[in-house]
């Protein structure tokens, strides 16, 4: 009996040993597996960060190019769903301006997901926009948040959300989000600084569109506008290098005149040459920061208008000169009602 004791025992410790060693083998296998998934959705991120670094920061369009970011990071990284929300940063609730989704095959998404049109303050969201404000990343499961929160999720099937703020101009201007509607996902730190990633490239391109709205504003009016704008470089011969687009109701193409920068006095009457010479001198030596003219302008008809130039030196942060601009305003109505002045003289 004590030798079979002993064999049964010596068989139980072969096999408990043997289980064991199975066990190492297997979770050694499985720990693999995962490095390697993981270290494939790393790569997957990174790819997915370089192909919207170059579609946002060169967008004309950010209606075409939020919907093909949000598709990239949410294959990247496997999510039901993804969000880009933008919102107007001087509300303070979150009105939507824009809304981009994307959402996997097989997942059902009801109309307040697909078109999301309440302030984000009105859908129990309040609290989260004080955190996107203050530049936090949201990422958690729906289980934990407060029964507002769980109720608008719960409309989507949502079970986990990584969400990162975006803003412009230093203020919160919308969200990055991703749904995970299958499982309770623990978000990866590669996960999260990939969306944070991507959220600051839509800063950029949230910001470089506002500047280009608010540009593209400034240039109607002034093209609407009696006041044509230029800037001169400061080193003879002073070439012209902007002008304005309205200068064509003069008859003249800016981009023309630009072509040939240093032939602009060509198209100023000769009287006033002098004068605009010692304006430039005295910016250009330091005397003056400002000077005031009035000169006759000859269109290619032949036919002449008064304008009133004001020009201005630029300087950089050390007092450097580096370019004289200015605005040149209409003053034919105050000179000569005729619009057309044959000779100094007569007008």
């Amino acid at each position: 009996m004590a030798t079979r004791t002993a064999a049964s025992g010596a068989t139980a410790v072969k096999a408990s040993g043997a289980r064991a060693r199975y066990d190492s083998t297997d979770s050694q296998r499985l720990a693999g597996a995962l490095a390697v998934l993981d270290g494939h959705r790393r790569d997957r991120l990174l790819e997915a960060v370089a192909i919207a670094a170059k579609e946002l920061l060169r967008s004309s369009d950010l209606a075409v190019s939020l919907p093909k970011i949000i598709e990239l990071f949410a294959g990247a990284t496997g999510v039901d769903r993804g969000h880009i929300f933008l919102v107007d940063p001087a509300n303070g609730q979150g009105n939507l301006l824009q809304h981009s989704v994307w959402t996997a095959p097989g997942i059902a998404t009801p109309p307040e997901f697909q078109n999301a049109q309440e302030p984000v303050a009105n859908i129990g969201m309040k609290s989260w926009i004080e955190k996107f404000e203050r530049g936090e990343t949201i990422a958690g499961h729906v289980r934990d948040f407060d029964p507002e929160k769980r109720a608008v999720f719960g409309l989507g099937g949502v079970k986990s959300v990584l969400a990162a703020p975006v803003f412009a101009d230093d203020r919160w201007s919308g969200v990055i989000g991703f749904d995970d509607c299958h499982s309770e996902r623990d978000w990866s730190a590669a996960e999260i600084d990939a969306i944070s990633t991507a959220a600051e490239f839509v800063d950029a391109a949230v910001a470089r569109a506002s500047h280009l709205n608010k540009l593209a504003d400034a240039n109607r009016i002034i093209e609407n506008s009696p006041t044509i704008l230029y800037r001169l470089s400061p080193q003879k011969p002073f070439d012209l290098i902007y002008l304005s687009q309205n200068v064509r109701r003069y008859g003249y193409d800016a981009d023309e005149l630009l072509a040939t920068p240093g032939r602009w006095l060509q198209h100023i009457e000769s009287e006033s040459h002098p004068v605009i010479a010692a304006d430039i001198k005295s910016i250009i030596e330091g005397r003056t920061e400002n000077t005031l003219i009035e000169f006759r302008l000859r269109k290619p008809d032949g036919s002449h208008a008064w304008l009133e130039g004001r020009g201005y030196a630029v300087r950089d942060e050390e007092r450097r000169l580096v370019a004289i601009e200015g605005i040149l305003t209409d003053i034919t109505d105050a000179r000569n009602p005729s619009a057309n002045c044959p000779s100094p003289n007569s007008c």
